[in-house]
């Protein structure tokens, strides 16, 4: 008689064991369906999100890496031979050149995925890297594989990863952070720090500083065509052709609130030098001249900016 609470106390263990194994199992399944719909695309994204992120919000101080604390081991993004080409770096203990998930040794400021190709089970995307005022980024190809109803990366490829000049859109969005920045901190344009900025056109510097010269009779920011700092901008399609560019620009004024504003501009570029510069900054969209028969190159939907 007196086994029948050591009986108990096993049953009700193995329960508990049951329920969290069922819950376990529920979450894995629950993740999974979840991650179903994804293109290669947005699996990559969110990999490279959750990768770049981790640790920001751990309590522990001197919170680690996913590499360090191999938490790849654990992402639903991935596939076992992805794991285990980490774990193979990881177990050799050489002092990595780069990181084997960037490509690279230094953190981005951003990064971007594009040029989705699927066939079969199995595609590829680019990631292109991309650095607070470096007119270059870099790129490498992800490959990915279908396991059962998701898109998981099956390599990334580093052997093989490029330098390239960024595309416009990205100097109009890497441009804008940097100048938000700064106007938020003091005022590049009466100290003059935007004649040293990175992704403008000599032309265009010249240009602001001849409207600068008359600023006590127009106070407009010629970088924002508006008085007062917006809270976002936003960037959408560009059009191309050959050497010259046109990107569409909104400004936003208190951002998701019910006060809510916008302002559209159009920013021109021009290829020199192996980069994309800034050339001009229309405040009325469709006055560059020419710009109606580029034919549209790149689509992009529009897009929140980064803060």
């Amino acid at each position: 008689m007196r086994r029948i609470p050591w009986l108990v106390l096993v049953l009700g263990v193995l329960f508990v064991l049951v329920v969290a194994g069922l819950g376990a199992v529920r979450a894995a399944a629950t993740r999974a369906s979840a991650l179903a719909g994804l293109s290669p695309a947005e699996i990559t994204e969110r990999f490279y999100a959750w990768y770049l992120t981790y640790g920001q919000e751990s309590p522990r101080p001197g919170a680690s890496s996913v590499l360090a604390d191999r938490a790849y081991q654990h992402s639903p993004y991935v596939t076992r031979r992805l794991v285990q080409e980490l774990n193979a770096l990881m177990d050799s203990g050489a002092r990595l050149a780069f990181e084997p998930c960037l490509c690279a040794q230094d953190r981005p400021a951003r990064l971007e995925v594009a040029h989705e190709m699927i066939t079969g089970d199995r595609a590829s995307v680019v990631v292109t890297l991309i650095w607070a005022g470096n007119p270059m980024g870099t790129g490498f190809e992800v490959n990915l594989r279908r396991v059962g109803p998701t898109w998981r990366i099956d390599h990334i490829d580093c052997a093989n990863a490029w330098q390239e000049p960024l595309r416009p859109q990205s100097v109009v969005r890497s441009f804008y952070d940097l100048y938000l920045q700064a106007r938020r901190r003091s005022n590049p344009l009466t100290d003059g720090r935007y004649a040293d900025m990175p992704f403008l056109a000599p032309e265009w510097v010249q240009a602001v500083e001849q409207k600068m010269a008359v600023a006590d009779r127009d106070p407009t920011d010629p970088f924002l065509c508006a008085r007062i700092v917006p809270s976002a901008v936003r960037v959408g399609k560009v059009t191309a052709l050959r050497e010259r560019a046109a990107v569409a620009v909104e400004l936003v004024w208190n951002e998701g609130t019910a006060f809510e504003t916008t302002r559209d501009l159009e920013v021109e570029l021009r290829f020199e030098e192996q980069a994309w510069l800034i050339r001009d900054i229309w405040c009325f969209p469709g006055q560059i001249p020419g710009v109606e028969a580029f034919p549209e190159k790149y689509g992009d939907p529009l897009t929140p900016f980064p803060e």
